[in-house]
């Protein structure tokens, strides 16, 4: 399906664990707003080098993807999930999946330079971040930086916000010169903030993350990730509050991979 340009829905039921070398369930879809959904309950990964894969492609559009899986294995060395939507506005669900405590046996997420813009930004629900057990998912941009730590920077102003602070790669905000409290990120200045990264992190595939308050009631429930690049990716990952960005995966709680 790979030269489709019209709008195509694909479900797809696995019942195999594809434990075995070269058992890879793949789909593929072309430039249409395509609805895919993989149902694998029973994948878990191969045990070893060899290589088994779900790998999900849906190229341009504004896709919709919908997949699980079972308890990856902890001793693979390669596989894995991968979810590469494409440009446009994509929406992205994990509904079941636990990772194993290794950086093969997670989801990946591949974000092209262009792929995920800030006027129509990716939105990534299930996405794990890491614990004390499991290694987190991973957002493989264009680059692999983050920004280093400072605990005040008077910025170039956007709107409301004029400086922020960086702890591990997550980006707060204050609307005074001088960063002292931080500010919630919601509707009303989630613009503000996509253009104050936009000006402010300037060196070329560095990253940050930001909490937001998606349904502005004071307490933040997703995480915007943000990386400089020609375009700048943007993407929301709608149920999780992320307390760190690392390029190197580990059982670290609340970290946001990068690759």
């Amino acid at each position: 399906m790979g030269l489709s340009n019209v709008d195509t829905t694909i479900a797809l039921t696995s019942a195999g664990l594809l434990n075995a070398a070269n058992e890879n369930l793949s789909v593929t879809t072309g430039s249409g707003a395509d609805t895919v959904t993989v149902a694998a309950a029973a994948f878990v990964g191969v045990t070893g080098a060899a290589s088994s894969i779900m790998a999900i492609n849906t190229a341009a559009g504004n896709d919709a993807i919908t997949f699980s899986y079972s308890t990856l294995v902890s001793n693979n060395t390669a596989g894995g999930i991968t979810i590469d939507a494409g440009t446009g506005k994509d929406t992205i669900n994990k509904t079941a999946g636990t990772n194993a405590a290794n950086a093969f046996g997670i989801t990946t997420y591949a974000v092209a330079d262009g792929d995920s813009l800030a006027a129509s930004y990716d939105e990534i629900t299930g996405f794990d971040l890491g614990t004390a057990a499991i290694f987190a998912d991973s957002l493989d941009f264009a680059g692999t930086g983050v920004t280093g730590n400072t605990a005040g920077t008077d910025g170039t102003d956007s709107g409301t916000l004029k400086s922020h602070a960086i702890t591990s790669g997550i980006i707060t905000f204050d609307d005074v010169d001088s960063f002292g409290t931080a500010v919630t990120i919601n509707s009303a200045n989630l613009a503000d903030a996509l253009a104050y990264v936009a000006s402010n992190i300037s060196t070329a595939s560095d990253t940050v993350a930001f909490a937001y308050d998606s349904t502005n009631n004071g307490t933040a429930d997703g995480t915007f990730v943000f990386q400089q690049g020609t375009n700048d990716s943007v993407v929301l990952l709608t149920d999780v509050v992320g307390t760190s960005v690392s390029a190197t995966n580990a059982t670290t709680a609340g970290l946001i991979d990068i690759g």
